[in-house]
């Protein structure tokens, strides 16, 4: 099988007219045939040097994702002779992914035929480098491979094996990391992961495999290790393993004590730590002033837009809400502000939960509290709205001035959800705020 790449002209001629291509990708037509027609000469030329036996790919329609671990071991395995340096030119790739292996991109993408996904998969994202090598969907294949078989080694697929589970959480830390170019210390820190994992019985895992690549990272500024012993690297890895993992032990048994609710992702669980800081709610302007506070670090204009978008997305009441339930818009005192679930509320402020709940009640008008009254007689801690409007006939008795009871009630739901009474849940549930649990 020869290889063939994509031409420069054709790479930068795709890339820079990817809205109005996407939809020959999504109709699955030829690029050999429309490229060719689009910039008037041929897109792909034969690489003469280089040939290698066919590789066909697995692929699951029901779960495209599921052959990764084993199409990384064929890919590289056949392609294994390809050198660093051509594995770096997105020519190769993209010449692959719309020639051998384009039946095969159409199916492990069957959904992603928009533009950025058409750029990540089929090209380099951007300006190339290491985190483009391990989005293409083929250069992730190879580089996997290149990254971690050892052809001297009783156990080849050793280190790869120990991430098959979650290739996406341990490869794109590891592989964005400059030390781990280097094969004695990728090859080192693995034996302290084996090492440890062999002595202590317990695998590990994402979060703790992250920040011993930190750690790692730290050691690289203070040694110069490829001028250290190998037995002193991997002792210093691995107690700073066991070190660590003490450490979150007591940190999860801390937060568990504390009602204190992590995603596992830095940035965003800071910023429920920040909002925790002030309270449980606030304005903007004192959740970015909190965060600077939990990360003894000045925010940056990127930080800034970080929390605003996680704000939004993680908030039912936004329209384009695509998150957890976990924050909302609230109005107190007539100020705009965002407030944590209770369910993300440490116990510390609970008391200034309660009393913020409390003062919201007051400030409700007598229609609304009679709708709020209703609201508390329903049994459940989360209802649905035909769960309020069974009350509408009661409602309209109590009140026959009103002609419209259900309007009314739907109005003062809102009007509770603005004051942060009630949370609106992802499942268009309602979820009373102003109950808080004990356990909370």
């Amino acid at each position: 099988m020869k290889i063939k790449i994509m031409t420069a002209d054709a790479v930068a001629y795709v890339k820079n007219n990817i809205n109005s291509l996407a939809g020959y990708y999504e109709n699955k037509e030829d690029p050999t045939v429309w490229i060719k027609q689009k910039i008037g000469k041929d897109a792909f030329i034969e690489v003469p040097s280089l040939e290698f036996e066919e590789c066909e790919l697995l692929i699951s329609t029901d779960a495209p994702s599921a052959n990764e671990g084993a199409n990384v071991k064929l890919f590289y395995l056949n392609f294994m002779q390809l050198n660093d340096s051509f594995a770096t030119d997105e020519r190769l790739w993209a010449g692959l992914a719309h020639t051998v292996y384009y039946e095969y991109m159409l199916k492990r993408w069957p959904n992603s035929f928009d533009s950025k996904s058409i750029i990540n998969h089929f090209f380099f994202a951007g300006t190339g480098g290491p985190r483009s090598y391990m989005m293409n969907t083929l250069s992730r294949l190879w580089w996997l491979g290149r990254k971690t078989y050892r052809a001297d080694n009783d156990k080849p697929w050793e280190i790869f094996d120990y991430f098959i589970h979650d290739i996406n959480g341990y490869s794109f830390t590891l592989f964005g990391s400059n030390w781990s170019n280097s094969s004695r210390s990728l090859d080192l820190f693995f034996k302290a992961i084996f090492k440890y994992t062999e002595e202590f019985e317990r695998k590990v895992d994402r979060t703790l495999f992250n920040e011993a690549m930190q750690y790692t990272n730290c050691l690289c500024g203070i040694y110069v290790l490829d001028a250290c012993d190998d037995t002193f690297v991997v002792e210093q890895i691995k107690s700073y393993l066991v070190q660590r993992y003490d450490e979150m032990v007591k940190e999860l048994a801390d937060n568990k004590l504390n009602n204190v609710r992590t995603m596992g992702i830095e940035k965003f669980d800071n910023l429920i730590k920040a909002i925790n800081h002030i309270g449980g709610h606030g304005k903007k302007v004192d959740i970015f002033s909190a965060y600077e506070a939990v990360t003894q670090t000045r925010n940056s204009t990127a930080i800034r837009m970080y929390i605003d978008s996680q704000l939004q997305a993680n908030c039912p009441d936004v329209r384009k809400y695509s998150g957890k339930p976990i924050f909302y818009k609230v109005v107190i005192e007539g100020i705009a502000c965002w407030k944590l679930a209770n369910d993300y509320l440490i116990k510390a402020n609970v008391p200034v939960r309660r009393e913020l709940m409390m003062n919201q009640i007051e400030t409700l008008s007598e229609v609304e509290k009679w709708v709020f009254n209703f609201i508390t007689a329903i049994r459940k801690d989360k209802f649905a709205l035909d769960d309020l409007l069974q009350f509408s006939g009661q409602f309209s008795s109590l009140h026959p001035e009103i002609e419209d009871s259900e309007k009314v009630m739907k109005d003062a739901l809102t009007k509770m959800r603005e004051k942060g009474l009630i949370e609106l849940q992802d499942n268009h549930m309602f979820k009373k705020a102003f109950n808080i649990k004990a356990d909370n």
